[in-house]
């Protein structure tokens, strides 16, 4: 059997862009340096080999993403990594990949005898992640900056096309007369986010005050025709020969955001919902995402395939595998199976409810969490795992930790992306504060040995994100009927966390009162096979879980 692993194109270098590059900031010399050093002696161009910390933007630079980048070479990692998939029996790969490659490269799914999806219940939310449109404002700052730099060396490139280079000074003015218009919109956003409370996402539509959709599509439009007029000329002039890869690449990356803008101010497709929100700077993103992702999926990753297995330990929280199938655009479902766990969740997990717990938007709740967190770490000495709802949350708690001089907890985050703080939390740390990616999919591994999991929120979408909003206006009931049922398999995702293999045995606790006091709470407690249970105040119920701890056979 030949397996072999098979990445997208943006984990891959390439050389003649590697060769090429002239770095224009401090932070450019310092990726470009450590890429060129690794790029002497790799035999892959696999960016996973190389530690780029949080310049992954700067890669992308070098990366074979751009497709005129990938038809000129000849030893291109991007190619060699297509061949040996060929003559695979095996090809190993993500859902993100799979949906991708099947859009823009046929041939990687073509000839597939059998497509086994695992995890997929994922795969609905990774569709969407993929097919939905993202364009930050800084980083087409920055190329537009890249691209007015051209000037001189245009000048003296091409000075016997008088032409081009009128062009380009008049794509120059449109394409800097687009951005401050864009830039108008950033300040309007960061005006209202200071008005409202937690996480803003504003709303791109034609009703929408603040931003002029329909006045933005024009001036979308108008700055794309220039920009594609440059490339037209470039084209029939025959002028690559006298402008450096780096210029026609760049050409290509602006092109894409203006066509994703176009995507994103065009309200014409009823099933795509756009807004913007911020990037943690003062900064905005624009984003625009699939309300349905059933006809992306049927035209991408399912087409013309007839064997299709899909797997998942969530799938029945879905209502019936129809109805699930029906969704990720599958309507032939010939037949299913499900099967019963081989866990003994009766023996093995307690379920803990502290009594007292006040409801997570009291003022008092975060005290009353991290007093819970102090006390069981103190009596268990065990690894617990702290799953939040959201990064502004993880970091309230963390930081009431610090203020009681808690010692050995790991916080992704402040201390790294979600794999690096379950390295760390394997060799150090009792108490490991997640959120995100730790609630599904990433493997802690057999020697993190969890015992105690504490799920601090229930976690509900919320309900103002324009994306989620738009999906439960499908439904007669959007809460019972779509809010529930999806936070249900979150949760079903998340204790999932603690209980891995026939030997792991540990606590649930559940810190969110309302599994309690509402009516809905039930759905959560029954979404577990079966377990052992208690439920006491929170400074009394950590003695009752180290004695159920200490006694388990």
């Amino acid at each position: 059997i030949k397996l072999s692993i098979l990445k997208g194109r943006k984990n891959y270098i390439c050389k003649k862009l590697v060769d090429s590059f002239i770095p224009s900031n401090y932070s450019e010399l310092r990726v470009y340096f450590k890429i060129y050093k690794w790029n002497l002696y790799t035999k892959n161009g696999d960016v996973s080999e190389i530690d780029l910390k949080n310049e992954f933007s700067i890669f992308s630079k070098f990366s074979a993403i751009n497709e005129s980048c990938i038809k000129r070479c000849i030893d291109c990692y991007v190619t060699n990594a297509r061949n040996l998939a060929k003559k695979s029996n095996i090809i190993l790969t993500n859902h993100s990949l799979a949906m991708t490659s099947s859009t823009t490269e046929k041939s990687i799914l073509e000839d597939i005898d059998l497509l086994l999806i695992d995890e997929a219940h994922e795969i609905a939310n990774v569709a969407t992640d993929v097919f939905t449109q993202k364009n930050y404002l800084s980083e087409f700052e920055d190329n537009l900056k890249s691209f007015s730099n051209y000037e001189d060396k245009i000048k003296k490139s091409v000075s016997n096309s008088t032409r081009f280079l009128e062009l380009f000074q008049k794509s120059k003015v449109i394409l800097n007369n687009y951005y401050e218009e864009l830039k108008l919109l950033n300040i309007t956003f960061n005006d209202l986010k200071l008005k409202s409370q937690g996480i803003f996402k504003l709303k791109i539509d034609v009703n929408n005050q603040y931003v002029q959709s329909e006045m933005m599509l024009l001036k979308t439009r108008e700055a794309r025709k220039y920009l594609f007029n440059l490339s037209d000329i470039i084209e029939m002039d025959d002028l690559k020969k006298l402008i450096d890869n780096n210029f026609v690449n760049l050409i290509s990356t602006i092109e894409n955001y203006i066509n994703k803008f176009e995507i994103i101010f065009n309200e014409d497709d009823t099933n795509m919902i756009s807004w913007l929100e911020s990037d943690n700077k003062e900064s905005i993103v624009f984003i625009s995402s699939p309300i349905s992702v059933d006809t992306f999926l049927k035209n991408s990753i399912f087409e013309n395939q007839e064997n299709i297995i899909l797997t998942g330990a969530t799938l029945t929280s879905f209502g019936s595998p129809e109805e699930f199938c029906s969704d990720i655009g599958i309507n032939n479902l010939n037949n299913y199976e499900i099967f019963d766990s081989e866990f003994d969740y009766k023996n093995n997990v307690l379920l803990s409810i502290p009594s007292n717990m006040p409801e997570p938007n009291d003022p008092s709740y975060t005290n009353s969490l991290v007093n819970l967190i102090t006390d069981l770490s103190g009596k268990i000495q065990e690894k617990i795992l702290v799953l939040f709802t959201s990064y502004s949350a993880l970091n309230s708690v963390r930081k009431g930790l610090k203020t009681q001089n808690f010692i050995g907890v790991i916080s992704q985050g402040v201390d790294g992306n979600a794999q690096r703080v379950i390295n760390k939390f394997k060799n150090q740390g009792s108490v490991l504060l997640g959120t995100g990616p730790l609630w599904q999919g990433v493997d802690f591994g057999a020697d993190v040995n969890i015992k105690a999991l504490i799920i601090s929120k229930l976690p509900f979408s919320v309900p103002n994100d324009p994306l989620i909003n738009a999906r439960s206006q499908k439904y007669y009931e959007p809460f019972l009927e779509f809010y529930v049922p999806d936070a249900v398999r979150k949760f079903k995702q998340g204790y999932g966390r603690l209980i891995r293999s026939k030997k792991d045995f540990g606590s649930l606790i559940c810190a969110d009162s309302r599994i309690l006091t509402k009516n809905y709470g039930e759905e959560f407690m029954n979404c577990i096979p079966d377990y052992s249970y208690v439920q006491e105040p929170v400074l009394e119920i950590s003695d009752h879980i180290k004695s159920w701890l200490d006694n388990h056979d």
